[in-house]
């Protein structure tokens, strides 16, 4: 009788406990700006297209908003669906740190993502960026110790927030290519929000 009226009472907090919210307090956007190959230096294996994307992260509410990532290697914070990922870029310096976005303002990143071997059939995709905190990266899951298993169950407990599709089949004839100093990715945050 207790244990029925113990379930009872746990089957009821349950029933009353708020839903997660979907979060929709950062808007995501991105864009293609731009394209380079990517030699590869096997003669079987044909040069990557890299394409160079601008995410704008965006605070949708009506006080500053902070998100943390690391200065150089930002890209930590994002995942994508449909690309290969971001391809590699030198850091002098890479800390943890957590800026704020005021309100109804955006923190724009640019960086490139592999998405395609010259040649292959382009592909869709989405960039994610996760909200995490200075805590997720301080356990393993960021460090040495680093297991699939840990990094799923982390991502299920974190907001996503995704953009835009992009089309992977960009034509390069008519997309600036970038190159020298405006390969490597950068951040912003631009005084207007605009």
């Amino acid at each position: 009788m207790i244990l029925l009226a113990c379930l009872m009472l746990v089957l009821q907090a349950i029933a009353q406990a708020p839903e997660k919210a979907v979060a929709d307090d950062l808007a995501v956007t991105a864009e293609i700006i731009g394209h380079s190959y990517k030699p590869v230096k096997s003669s079987g294996i044909k040069p990557q297209l890299i394409l160079y994307v601008r995410l704008n992260v965006r605070n949708q509410t009506s006080s500053p908003r902070e998100i943390t990532f690391y200065s150089c290697g930002w890209d930590a914070s994002w995942i994508q669906k449909g690309a290969a990922g971001f391809d590699a870029w030198g850091c002098n310096k890479n800390y943890l740190g957590t800026l704020p976005i005021p309100a109804g303002q955006s923190i724009v990143f640019y960086g490139p993502v592999r998405v395609r071997r010259d040649g292959d059939e382009p592909t869709r995709f989405a960039l994610g960026f996760v909200d995490f905190t200075e805590t997720d990266f301080g356990s393993k899951i960021f460090h040495k110790k680093f297991k699939k298993k840990r990094w799923d169950k982390l991502l299920k407990t974190k907001a996503v927030y995704w953009s835009n599709e992009l089309d992977g089949g960009i034509d390069p004839a008519t997309t600036p290519e970038i190159t020298g100093s405006a390969r490597y990715p950068d951040y912003s945050l631009p005084e207007t929000g605009k």
